[in-house]
């Protein structure tokens, strides 16, 4: 054992087998912190991958390792702070059995991304521009939507200006009726008059020189030969099912024990439409999807990946969708929501916990439903819905004001 000898741990139990045949295990065991070394190599090269430091990791040693013991280590995203740069991550080995002997949580500073300036990319970008001033950034957000520094967003319309009181913006890409308009801490401003053609024409070059992964699939997952799961970016748990003629896209995480069914597709390409004269184009998606433990999706749903490389797409544990149901691009859903066939929730939406869906309910985009609301069949919701409220219509409106209503229209006729 070169590795307790370099670390003084001298412990008999580990190299003693008389003295370890007296011990509580009947044997020698393996120093237990030498599986943490196990769960580090999967941080630093897979998952987040290269580059990754530390914060913290937490420890439960659950069972002893035995010489000779075949041990797995797995890693499974709970959760990213962009704003923080932070990923909480859970994990955990396994041994020959499928027994967890080590688990844990890890928070890590995944690779920073990296600064450039305006002129390194705006030279290859089709649409016409002027470069007013050059400025550096590292991501590319939405004015309305900023959750990390160094941002290089678009205005269109004036109506946004106050969003770009953000300090964590630095460059800008606008109108030059506008220009006159943008605060002073905005470093890089563009001018065209097609602002977010030109920032979604950054976004694909810069989504072409980004370095793809290898996927991860858990040994213990169940994959249908028919299933097509992308060759890059895709990340399958532990025990997680995949059923003949559905697909996993690029930049999807499936967590533990999930179920996807017959024709489903999950990190499909979201629908973020770009002008350009008479024509236009679906911006390419940089984002991901993540589902989490528990989850299950019925045949031929469509979850839509996140399109910038912030946004994400996300169902809570043990959320159920039932046939046909859509998730737009960047939704977020809480844990245990149940959505009835043939739900449809726009891009950008917020929904909390235990929320229930009825069947082809709708959701307008960038809507917030609480926890424990409840959408009734077929009601089409534009306004956001406080938690524990039920909603029902075209449009949707408190239940109790509809049935008022339309007890009020029936005595009417």
């Amino acid at each position: 054992m070169a590795y307790a000898h370099i670390v003084g741990d001298e412990n008999p139990l580990h190299f003693d087998s008389g003295f370890a045949a007296k011990s509580r295990f009947g044997q020698k065991i393996a120093p237990g912190i030498l599986l943490s070394g196990y769960i580090s190599g999967v941080i630093g090269t897979k998952l987040p991958g290269a580059g990754t430091l530390y914060e913290s990791q937490t420890l439960s040693f659950r069972r002893p390792v035995f010489y000779g013991d075949t041990i797995t280590a797995r890693v499974e995203v709970l959760s990213f702070d962009p704003l923080r740069d932070r990923a909480r991550l859970r994990t955990c080995c396994i041994n020959q059995n499928g027994e967890c002997v080590l688990e844990g949580e890890a928070v890590v500073l995944p690779k920073r991304r990296e600064t450039m300036r305006l002129t390194e990319i705006l030279h290859q970008a089709e649409c016409a521009h002027t470069l007013l001033s050059d400025g550096s950034f590292s991501v590319l957000e939405q004015c309305t939507r900023i959750r990390a520094p160094g941002a290089f967003t678009y205005l269109e319309d004036i109506k946004y200006l106050e969003a770009l009181s953000d300090q964590n913006i630095t460059c800008v890409a606008c109108t030059p009726e506008l220009k006159d308009h943008l605060p002073a801490h905005v470093e890089g401003v563009v001018l065209t008059p097609m602002p977010k053609l030109l920032f979604f024409q950054v976004h694909s070059l810069l989504l072409e020189r980004k370095v793809k992964q290898p996927s991860i699939i858990d040994s213990t997952a169940r994959i249908s030969p028919q299933a097509y799961i992308a060759p890059y970016d895709v990340v399958i748990g532990p025990g997680t099912e995949i059923e003949p003629l559905a697909i996993v896209g690029e930049g999807t995480i499936l967590g533990e024990g999930v179920r996807v069914c017959y024709g489903a597709v999950i990190g499909g390409q979201s629908f973020t439409s770009v002008r350009a004269g008479e024509g236009g184009f679906l911006a390419p998606d940089a984002g991901g999807v993540r589902i989490e433990k528990g989850v299950e999706i019925c045949p031929n749903c469509h979850i839509a990946r996140g399109t910038l490389e912030l946004d994400e797409t996300v169902l809570g544990a043990y959320s159920k969708l039932d046939a046909m149901v859509h998730i737009g691009h960047g939704t977020i859903v809480g844990r245990q929501t149940l959505f009835a066939a043939g739900t449809t929730i726009s891009g950008n939406c917020i929904i909390g916990n235990r929320v229930w869906f009825g069947v082809h309910s709708t959701v307008s985009n960038r809507i917030q439903i609480g926890d424990h609301a409840r959408i009734s069949l077929g009601s089409v919701v534009t306004q956001d819905v406080p938690e524990g409220k039920t909603v029902t219509g075209n449009f949707a409106i408190p239940h109790p004001v509809f049935i008022q209503n339309l007890k009020m229209s029936t005595n009417r006729g």
